[in-house]
């Protein structure tokens, strides 16, 4: 089985110590980072590859190739996952994994606590392509470790693993498609936002060699 880590680290280098602890623990193949904050010119310690896509207008779903996994700090609100209310950006978020026969892997656990008022909602979302959904089993963590976001622990079985690609030749990847990733979810975050603003990949990893 392999295991993916998803968080919004709130702090690239002042959690970076709580997630080796994360990745010592999960021996995860890949962790996907949210609000690492890192400046600009401002690097990952060595070993950690850092990809920084930019939104734009095309279609996600129609992008990428299936099996895939979206996760990230949608900041959607709707009880479909576990939040105990709903917006509109919840309302957007359902009615486009609808449309896009997507599958959102949440359990309804809690994954965000409000420092201020010590309210919990479910924001932090793992979507998925039917072929994979039932390969996935979706956990949050019981510590916040350092953040205001749980870590949430996706592991696959060893059904999917095998049947993925055992390496990738980024030299040949199309980095103007990757920077499109994300839009088929661009009319939520119109500005900024970004569903995978970082990826680190763990080195030496037999899929992602």
């Amino acid at each position: 089985m392999d295991t993916v880590v998803q968080w919004n680290i709130r702090g690239f280098r002042s959690n970076f110590e709580e997630l080796k602890l994360l990745l010592n623990r999960s021996q995860s193949a890949v962790v996907a980072l949210q609000e690492c904050r890192l400046g600009e010119g401002q690097m990952p310690p060595r070993g950690y590859t850092l990809l920084l896509p930019q939104v734009s207008k095309l279609s996600l779903a129609e992008q990428l190739p299936k099996p895939f996994l979206v996760l990230g700090d949608f900041n959607a609100h709707s009880p479909a996952w576990g939040d105990s209310r709903r917006d509109g950006r919840g309302r957007m978020l359902k009615e486009l994994t609808a449309e896009n026969d997507l599958i959102i892997l949440n359990s309804g656990e809690q994954t965000f606590v409000h420092s201020a008022y010590h309210s919990t909602s479910a924001i932090d979302l793992a979507v998925a392509s039917p072929s994979i959904a039932a390969e996935c089993s979706w956990a949050a963590h019981s510590d916040l470790c350092g953040s205001d976001h749980f870590p949430i622990f996706l592991t696959l079985s060893s059904t999917f693993s095998s049947n993925v690609n055992t390496s990738f030749n980024f030299k040949k990847a199309d980095w103007n498609r990757f920077g499109d990733m994300q839009t088929v979810f661009g009319r939520l975050w119109p500005t900024s936002s970004s569903l995978l603003q970082s990826c680190s990949v763990r080195p030496g990893h037999p899929y992602l060699s």
